[in-house]
């Protein structure tokens, strides 16, 4: 598993999982290496590791492994695809970290919507791989110039089995048992203007454990930590503290 790592030599770390296809979806986190020791693994079948195909079980054992090696309790943030990851990682493993921010999670596990959303993943990929249209939609979701050719080379390499896998983990609150027992403070964002089930799967994740809270940025959609990055940052430097 390919790992991006900023600020090393601070003593508290974060570990950034992030969106599904955009391994840079934490870029305008990456400030904060002035302050923690930052790590962005690059999820199975995503980024640099986009030889591999995503697997959920095979995700999770490696970063409990990442994470148990650095012996050291740490703080853990996940977006998106992130979060679900981190929603499991930290239900499976609570005993490797002291605090976490969950932002857009979905938790529900509806197969219709499911099944509508690897369809639409599954046409973005199709998308991704014309020669003239990548480069323009890189442009359009907002991916810096700088990053951009490696974002298009990086979702045009990406294999159908990790689509449909990273869209169907399996993760929701019918096989997720563990997260009830967390015992450190748990924080979820959402944007006001997301899919009513986004903010569902953060009600009942609160409802679940008293250790959790939520955040709803009201003017945001799927967005928050690169649209409203300086109110973020402030957030997970006051969570972290």
């Amino acid at each position: 598993m390919y790992l991006d790592e900023y600020g090393k030599g601070n003593k508290e770390i974060i570990v950034f999982l992030h969106p599904y296809g955009n391994v840079y979806g934490f870029r305008k986190q990456y400030c904060l290496e002035d302050r923690y020791h930052i790590f962005v693994p690059h999820l199975l079948g995503f980024g640099n590791s986009v030889d591999k195909i995503f697997e959920i079980n095979e995700q999770i054992s490696q970063l409990a492994e990442l994470i148990g090696g650095l012996n050291q309790k740490i703080f853990l943030v996940g977006f998106s695809l992130g979060a679900i990851v981190a929603f499991k990682l930290i239900s499976d493993h609570s005993d490797l970290f002291k605090k976490a921010i969950l932002v857009s999670p979905y938790l529900l596990g509806d197969k219709n919507l499911l099944q509508e959303q690897t369809e639409g993943a599954l046409r973005g990929l199709k998308i991704m791989r014309n020669r003239l249209l990548g480069p323009v939609v890189a442009a359009l979701s907002g991916a810096p110039r700088n990053i951009r050719k490696g974002f298009v080379d990086q979702m045009r390499n990406m294999k159908k089995e990790t689509v449909v896998n990273a869209m169907n983990s399996g993760v929701c609150f019918d096989t997720v048992k563990g997260f009830s027992d967390v015992v450190f403070p748990v924080i979820v964002v959402v944007g006001g203007k997301e899919h009513d089930v986004v903010k569902e799967s953060a009600k009942k994740l609160c409802a679940l454990n008293s250790n959790c809270s939520y955040v709803v940025y009201e003017e945001a959609a799927h967005n928050v930590p690169t649209k409203f990055s300086d109110r973020f940052n402030l957030l997970i430097v006051s969570t972290f503290c």
